[in-house]
């Protein structure tokens, strides 16, 4: 009977100690599932704003004037991007995402990776798809470059608050050169953009600065 009790006693002392590091698993097993789903509805957000971003960028002319340009940004991209963002690219338009020409158009924005750097700090990367009517027809892209977008919360929502634009890798770089060998360089301006291949046989003739 002595011999009997003492494993009992034993065994119940042993599931006592083991009963609290079971509970602190339970709760670190918990505890990460609440994150990988916080972080997961973040992802889903980011993306969702990066694309209904990218959805709008045909709607802004970066050669339009000073005052249009920024009532543009202001209606299409107000939602999307950070108050700073918007004023540089007011001041510098060559360096902001929009629309150049009425063909090719920015048509999309394609979002590759996205990765978390901080808690209210992601960045995505993503290409610029842009289109003519021929490959919207086809649903594939004219061209295509890289762009980073560095997206931050404020406290109430998600916005752009920087967007870095890469040169095309070598295989990009390749498939726009074949997608169309056609450039129009503007030195006054200091810009330059891809033209469709149909525009062959066409000239651009400069009278009193308009453009014929």
């Amino acid at each position: 009977m002595i011999s009997s009790f003492a494993i009992t006693g034993c065994s119940s002392k042993n599931i006592t100690n083991a009963a609290p590091d079971t509970y602190a698993q339970e709760e670190e097993v918990k505890d990460h599932s609440i994150i990988e789903n916080e972080v997961r509805k973040e992802v889903e957000a980011i993306e969702k704003l990066v694309k209904a971003f990218g959805d709008n960028l045909k709607m802004v002319s970066l050669l339009a004037p000073e005052d249009i340009l920024r009532e543009s940004m202001e209606e299409y991209y107000g939602e999307f991007i950070s108050e700073s963002l918007m004023e540089r690219w007011i001041k510098e338009p060559t360096k902001a995402l929009g629309r150049l020409t009425s063909s090719p158009w920015p048509e999309a924005i394609d979002v590759l990776n996205i990765e978390k750097l901080s808690k209210d700090e992601y960045r995505v990367e993503g290409q610029v798809l842009e289109v003519t009517s021929q490959e919207m027809d086809k649903d594939e892209a004219l061209l295509k470059y890289d762009v980073i977008l560095i997206v931050k919360f404020d406290g109430d929502k998600w916005f752009i608050d920087d967007v870095i634009m890469e040169e095309d890798s070598e295989e990009n770089s390749q498939v726009n050169s074949k997608a169309s060998s056609l450039i129009y360089e503007n030195k006054e301006y200091g810009f330059q953009f891809h033209l469709p291949d149909t525009w062959k046989g066409y000239s651009i003739i400069y009278t009193n600065h308009d453009i014929y």
